[in-house]
């Protein structure tokens, strides 16, 4: 119905005595033609966008492993949290070195 509504405005330009009226379908046909695509090439040794998404859902599943398996682990509350600062610091270290 929205859509109904645009379509019937019109935009008018005066040039002298024409006036000039264009549907609003016309306009974003128009604009359409003039988009230019712009492909995207990849780099050399450049990993594709499905082993990015594959890498990083590795990461959460084994990052959630380990989580739930400390949460669920028989040990002290201090053990926990040397485990946990392990994990932390590896993903620290982890960061600083890609940085570089």
């Amino acid at each position: 119905m929205l859509w109904n509504d645009l379509a019937s405005f019109h935009i008018k330009q005066e040039q002298g005595d024409n006036v000039m009226a264009k549907d609003y379908k016309d306009l974003l046909e128009e604009e359409r033609e003039d988009f230019v695509k712009v492909d995207y090439v990849r780099k050399e040794g450049e990993p594709t966008a499905a082993f990015k998404g594959a890498s990083w859902a590795a990461l959460m599943i084994g990052v959630a492993a380990y989580l739930i398996g400390l949460f669920n682990a028989t040990m002290e509350l201090n053990e926990k949290g040397y485990y946990f600062a392990i994990l932390v610091l590896g993903f620290m270290l982890q960061y600083l070195y890609k940085k570089q």
